[in-house]
């Protein structure tokens, strides 16, 4: 059940479910029988900032996909979201002076509530590249991050204009059966079985005036969420994962190009480490052994391919990696996950008068 207590790192705001009661009854579901199960009702909901931890976030949505026979239910999910959903964020952007500067505040502070989710933009030559990835491995992530991403797109739709499309969308997800709603949602090339979540638009739309809005409403909102992110609890470790895994997934993981990240030498990157029981060694064996596995359960990738995207030399080498992580190879691992998996979809599947599907 969710509390009271101030965002830690693996919260998301209960109102991220805010549109959960909608999606699920436009498919003829009952969402608060569901939603009693978890501890929740309207009067929970009524309350968008109280922190839900990112576990049972996804509980809930797999539970509302197995329930309503939807497989897409986080593309629904985020399609039904509005920037209303982040708070005084949503002044902050519409009154921006540029799509960039609305795109840098939107990435820059929704972390301040959806603790869990990490962003990273990357720029090259004509593109920028917006990837999304959750704190912690979780039930129903695939649902969590489609929706993240969806809400993104959408977002920035109210940004630049309904009519805006990504040149790309990547998801690190099986391909499903039905991949037209995706299609139609993000009116772009969709590409199922990649590393992570990211959407990749041209950086020419960054740099369109908006008009309209009110300068000194956008910098009391700065000053105010400035204030709030200076006094957000800071989690080193998490910092320090989530960019060996961002830089993992790029090629170019090192510690001395992650301590740069935050402006200090590798050693004394080292010495924060191991003032906090860890080290960047111990972080990058845990993130590959996190990512290894996300990546045999939620996608088709060859493991050559899977190897190659963690940075080792060879299969071999990630074999012995895994077997040091599992006790198993990564063959044996994914067949009898894809085994179990398929069994338990095949009987979820088969639910007559479930409900339609959008």
């Amino acid at each position: 059940m969710p509390n009271s207590k101030g965002m830690g790192p693996n919260t998301v705001p209960i109102g991220a479910l805010s549109d959960l009661p909608k999606v699920m009854q436009a498919m003829d579901h009952d969402p608060w029988a569901l939603l009693a199960g978890f501890g929740m009702d309207q009067d929970t909901l009524a309350k968008p900032r109280t922190p839900l931890p990112v576990t049972l976030y996804g509980q809930v949505l797999q539970a509302a996909a197995t329930t309503t026979g939807c497989a897409h239910l986080g593309l629904l999910l985020g399609e039904a979201t509005a920037l209303e959903n982040v708070g005084e964020l949503r002044f902050l952007v519409l009154n921006a002076a540029t799509v960039r500067q609305a795109f840098d505040h939107l990435v820059r502070f929704t972390s301040l509530m959806h603790r869990a989710l990490h962003t990273r933009v990357d720029r090259e030559q004509d593109y920028t590249e917006l990837a999304l990835a959750l704190s912690e491995k979780t039930p129903g992530a695939d649902h969590i991050l489609v929706g993240y991403t969806a809400s993104a797109v959408k977002a920035l739709r109210t940004i630049v204009g309904a009519q805006w499309n990504p040149s790309m969308v990547h998801l690190a997800l099986r391909r499903p059966k039905a991949i037209e709603p995706y299609r139609r949602f993000f009116r772009a090339p969709v590409l199922f079985d990649q590393t992570e979540y990211a959407i990749m638009f041209p950086n020419s739309i960054l740099e369109a005036p908006r008009t309209g809005g009110d300068p000194r409403l956008a910098e009391f909102v700065f000053e105010r969420l400035c204030l709030l992110e200076k006094d957000a609890p800071r989690d080193l470790v998490g910092q320090v994962r989530h960019a060996i895994e961002s830089r993992l997934l790029r090629g170019e993981c090192d510690v001395t190009g992650v301590a740069r990240l935050f402006s200090i030498h590798r050693k004394t990157l080292h010495g924060y480490l191991r003032d906090l029981g860890t080290s960047f060694e111990a972080l990058l064996d845990e993130t590959r052994s996190t990512l290894a596995v996300r990546m045999l359960e939620d996608t088709n990738l060859a493991i050559s391919g899977i190897a190659a995207a963690l940075g080792y030399s060879n299969q071999a080498a990630l074999t012995r990696a895994f077997r040091r992580w599992r006790g198993q190879s990564p063959r044996e691992w994914r067949n009898k996950t894809h085994g179990s998996l398929g069994a338990k979809r095949a009987v979820l599947r088969y639910k007559p008068n479930a409900g339609r599907m959008r």
